[in-house]
């Protein structure tokens, strides 16, 4: 009896529990982003952001391209504040 409580006990430890994730899609505004004064310690004022369609002029410096992890982002952090 205690050889099959153990492994019943062991099968059950070995199985993978099951995650719920979210898949949520928020939508938020960029002008209150921009505007938090954690954005603005940041990034500064000399960036400018263009957006669709929007006509611009010749790049003075390309900084290149940059990919981050979103697993991390919204660890103890409300959902618009992660977004943001």
């Amino acid at each position: 009896m205690k050889n099959t409580l153990a492994a019943i006990t062991l099968a059950l430890c070995l199985i993978p529990a099951t995650s719920f994730a979210r898949d949520d899609i928020g939508n938020g505004s960029v002008t209150d982003a921009l505007s938090t004064e954690q954005t603005n310690n940041k990034i500064g004022t000399d960036i400018s952001f263009y957006f669709g369609d929007q006509v611009y002029g010749e790049p003075q410096q390309q900084f290149g391209e940059f990919s981050t992890s979103k697993k991390t982002n919204a660890f103890n952090k409300s959902d618009l504040e992660a977004c943001h």
